[in-house]
């Protein structure tokens, strides 16, 4: 089921994944604003999205690749909520030629997960998995299981109780990330009031079938607006990877149960 962040729900990420003193002054101060106000540019697109689930609008760089995880964060129950641009740390590490390089470093958003705890992430396209360390020697390392880290960037926020994660933008499918910019519409207080009181019916096909596709529930007479509400709330459930719910109805299957996807 959908819920918004609330303090109380980051008290409990905070009593499973506990942080240190200053790791929970960087929370506080992410929360209180962002670091940094982020302006379009010829090279990216500055976005603002209302984001049910912080209750505020979310601040994105890029189109292409903070934006498919911005409502990927907003649509995952393991995210309790996230914060794009966090403080800024100075990380330390030896470049080029073994040159010290000393530098402010800047995070993409910090995630706060119910089962791995609090995460500051940072977005690249996936074009740039190949080239970190020709873009940015000395930086990033490649880890025996494949992915990459910043040893620089985790020597600072360990400390804090908190982690570190890379993540290229192809990571998100492009239709899951359709099917979300679809859905997120539905999250907003004005669907909840125009579509919520036709969730029984909505729900009534599934009493003794486990699944239908959309076509299905559509000749059943399902309305499709309260039916993307109810998928978008966590009322039903559906893979947003396999299928674009918009043209392939009759593809896309719906199920009552998360556990039976």
């Amino acid at each position: 089921m959908f819920e918004p962040f609330s303090p109380t729900r980051l008290e409990s990420v905070l009593a499973r994944s506990p942080v240190s003193t200053e790791g929970r002054r960087f929370i506080d101060l992410a929360l209180e604003k962002p670091s940094r106000n982020i302006q379009g540019t010829t090279k990216n697109v500055a976005g603002d999205m209302p984001c049910p689930k912080m209750m505020w609008t979310a601040q994105t760089e890029s189109w292409s690749n903070e934006d498919p995880f911005t409502l990927k964060h907003i649509f995952d129950q393991c995210t309790i909520g996230y914060v794009n641009q966090v403080p800024t740390i100075s990380i330390s590490y030896k470049g080029r030629n073994g040159r010290t390089v000393r530098a402010p470093y800047t995070g993409d958003c910090l995630r706060f997960d119910a089962i791995e705890g609090v995460i500051v992430e940072e977005y690249k396209p996936a074009s740039d998995r190949q080239k970190l360390d020709e873009k940015y020697p000395g930086k990033y390392t490649l880890l025996d299981n494949g992915t990459y880290s910043s040893e620089a960037i985790y020597n600072v926020l360990r400390p804090m109780g908190i982690k570190f994660a890379l993540r290229f933008s192809d990571e998100v499918s492009v239709t899951s990330h359709r099917n979300r910019r679809l859905l997120y519409t539905y999250l907003q207080p004005k669907a909840h009031a125009l579509y919520s009181n036709g969730l029984k019916e909505i729900l009534n096909p599934f009493k003794d079938v486990s699944g239908h596709t959309i076509s299905e529930l559509l000749d059943l007479g399902a309305d499709l607006d309260t039916l993307n509400w109810a998928i978008a709330n966590g009322h039903l459930h559906v893979d947003l990877d396999a299928y674009l719910l918009a043209t392939q109805k009759e593809k896309t299957y719906v199920f009552r149960d998360r556990e039976t996807l």
